[in-house]
């Protein structure tokens, strides 16, 4: 049956169908299929390019081992050697922590070529090799940094918890109380010190300790500034925050790192007053060569302050200051805070009084003048700092207020009142800030009452603080991180670290611009005062205890003396009158003055020396306590990456405290020693040296 066009176009109209569109679809269909032919097919060409290309990468070794190819040649570079001519001792003095010239060279592996790679030397692929391992090291330091943070954030949510919970049950409501009840079945946690609870963040791996930050001293031109004023300084902290840390194997930190508790960690031989000085302290000179300048010299000054028996020392009454926060958890805080005190205690008089004060969020007192006279007293008091726990959050500055209250509350007549703060320095409730702190202290120490501060803990250590606390409350501040500092600053420095012989004792150094061109203080920035306020007495400065020495070192530019690279006098002044300095004609090189109050005193007494020019001795013929002291400062100079440092030599600081050490009974010169040897084997960043290849 056939159809007219027009039936069929109806038919297919109905059914919505096109057979021209129809049509089309077929036509794109079969393009459609050649086009992911074509695509199949150079996919696979580009395969087998790929896998020829591969083979033959992996077989051109092969080739050229058997056409014996040879390899890209390195060029050497060349070096000439002239011959210099041979300098006597007599026409140079070579300073003794200076590197020789030319001693530096490069290590026989740095030029010697690796064996799996010749364009490259072994030195610089083991360069490559500590970067890759410093990498590693550093992402593995970073996901243990985010862990830590994780769970002291969960800490600090348990402890907020039991806060709220604490303070709504004291708020009297039915509600609160119950909640609060609620929290603290659930964190199973307690506000109040003596808990159970505490942070389970990781303190010692926390990188979140603080530090004060001071700039070195320079060269100052006598013409100009022919005073140099400063307060004592018998802290140790510096030296012990530094040694931890490279027995650690880390790097100190350099605001960590203060001159002069680093030579005032050790005790020096000085001559005592005589018996029949009515001055508490002697004050002894030296004058010999620079160990870092050729033509330089050094002045050292040395202060002893009186022994005094223990038997004939005042009575003490002290207080026993613990933080007991949550950050005071670790082994190497509250732990070892109490076996420190225990070993005080043993050290204490039947005459003696301990009160004991601790702090978290709030205060507790838990002995209040217990006296060494009853039987058992010393037990009685070990067993109380036993009994401690930390736990909570700290409030520092409520803590100092009810210690100074419990002070006075006991104080002994013509006695010793001290209070002992162990701290990490980590405040966080109440007056936390350094200028509040410092207020607070200031006001405080004006009852007559001694601030001493030890330092424990490390990752979340607030230096910075605590430092501020000892130099504002008439005290002294050690750094606790074993038993063996525990030992140093409670019994063998005992009398030194509790007894104040002398109190606001200042410095002030009067250099003779007829012998002296320019010197510098070594250390003490933290210590710097006004030339003016060396004769008011109402600034404050430090303290000195039974025992106590105290080193100051100046470099100094003879007259005559070309000045050091880098440092220039100011022109000729065209409106001031030329005045000849006086003492042209004198032996003097500088005098010194020290002022010093009676403990319970207010007016100062002045004492003085004078360092003549013919006190001179050569390097080598000084005391050993002079060269151990000068390789003290030399490496603690070394540490702050100080200016002038850049040709100190470390090998040699080692070689000349090692034969200084003297007689070193206890032994602390030789683990300094130990402590330089550790850290001149830190690996050292190495440049990568750029070689010309010849191909």
């Amino acid at each position: 049956m056939r159809f007219t066009d027009e039936e069929i176009k109806n038919k297919f109209s109905a059914l919505d169908f096109d057979p021209q569109n129809a049509r089309q679809n077929r036509i794109y269909s079969k393009l459609s299929l050649k086009t992911d032919d074509r695509r199949y097919a150079m996919k696979k060409f580009i395969y087998a390019i790929g896998t020829v290309c591969i083979i033959g990468i992996l077989l051109i070794p092969v080739f050229k081992r058997e056409k014996k190819i040879e390899q890209p040649k390195i060029k050497q570079p060349v070096t000439t050697v002239t011959e210099k001519p041979e300098i006597t001792k007599e026409e140079v003095k070579t300073p003794a922590f200076v590197k020789d010239a030319g001693e530096e060279v490069l290590p026989t592996t740095v030029l010697e070529k690796s064996d799996r790679n010749p364009f490259f030397s072994q030195g610089e692929i083991d360069v490559q090799k500590i970067r890759m391992e410093k990498e590693k090291a550093r992402i593995a330091a970073a996901k243990e940094e985010q862990s830590m943070r994780f769970e002291s954030m969960n800490s600090r949510a348990a402890y907020d918890g039991a806060a709220m919970a604490n303070f709504s049950a004291k708020a009297g409501t039915a509600g609160g109380a119950s909640f609060g009840g609620r929290m603290m079945a659930m964190r199973k946690v307690s506000y109040y010190p003596g808990s159970h609870y505490s942070y389970s963040a990781d303190y010692d791996s926390m990188n979140a300790e603080s530090y004060k930050s001071f700039e070195g001293n320079t060269f100052k031109f006598v013409k100009e500034e022919p005073l140099s004023t400063f307060s004592a300084d018998v802290d140790t902290a510096s030296y012990n925050i530094v040694r931890r840390d490279i027995e650690r194997g880390v790097k100190p930190n350099k605001d960590a790192v203060r001159t002069e508790e680093f030579i005032n960690y050790f005790t020096y031989d000085y001559a005592a007053p005589k018996a029949s000085s009515k001055d508490p302290v002697n004050i002894i000179t030296e004058l010999t060569d620079s160990p870092w300048t050729e033509d330089l010299q050094v002045v050292k000054i040395g202060v002893k302050a009186k022994d005094i028996d223990k038997d004939k020392l005042p009575a003490s009454n002290l207080v026993f200051l613990v933080d007991v926060s949550g950050s005071m958890s670790g082994q190497n805080r509250l732990p070892l805070a109490q076996k420190a005190f225990a070993m005080l205690v043993e050290k204490l008089r039947p005459q003696d009084k301990v009160s004991i004060v601790t702090y978290a969020n709030g205060t507790s007192v838990v002995l209040d003048g217990a006296s060494l006279k009853e039987e058992g007293g010393k037990q009685r008091i070990i067993s109380a700092m036993e009994s401690l726990r930390a736990s909570g959050g700290t409030n520092g500055s409520e803590g100092l207020k009810r210690a100074y209250e419990i002070a006075k509350k006991n104080f002994i007549k013509g006695g010793n009142i001290r209070i002992i703060l162990a701290t990490d320095g980590d405040f966080n409730i109440g007056n936390t800030s350094l200028g509040g702190l410092e207020k607070q202290i200031t006001e405080a120490k004006e009852s007559g009452v001694f601030l001493s501060v030890l330092g424990f803990g490390m990752g979340n250590y607030k230096d910075d603080k605590v430092q501020t606390l000892a130099n504002k409350g008439n005290g002294n501040y050690a750094y606790i991180n074993d038993l063996f500092e525990a030992k140093k600053a409670l019994v063998k420095d005992f009398g030194a670290t509790l007894f104040t012989i002398a109190k606001d004792v200042k410095f002030q150094v009067e250099f003779n611009p007829a012998k002296v061109q320019a010197y510098r203080l070594i250390g003490y920035e933290k210590r710097k005062l006004n030339d003016q306020d060396f004769n008011d007495d109402t600034k404050d400065a430090g303290e000195l205890g039974a025992g106590h020495t105290v080193t100051v070192i100046y470099e100094i530019v003879p007259t005559g003396v070309k000045m050091p690279d880098g440092l220039a006098g100011i022109d000729e002044l065209k409106y001031s009158a030329k005045k000849e300095p006086k003492g042209v004609d004198s032996d003097e090189m500088l005098t010194v003055k020290l002022r010093y109050k009676e403990p319970d005193g207010d007016t100062s007494k002045l004492m003085s020396k004078v360092l003549k020019e013919k006190d001179y001795l050569a390097f080598d013929k000084t005391s050993d306590d002079t060269r151990f002291a000068l390789s003290v400062a030399a490496f603690a100079e070394l540490l702050k990456g100080s200016r002038y440092s850049k040709e100190t030599d470390l090998t040699k600081v080692i070689e000349t405290a090692r034969k200084a050490k003297g007689e070193d009974a206890d032994g602390y010169r030789a683990d300094f020693v130990k402590i330089m040897s550790l850290y001149e084997s830190f690996p050292k960043e190495t440049e990568r040296i750029h070689k010309e290849v010849v191909l």
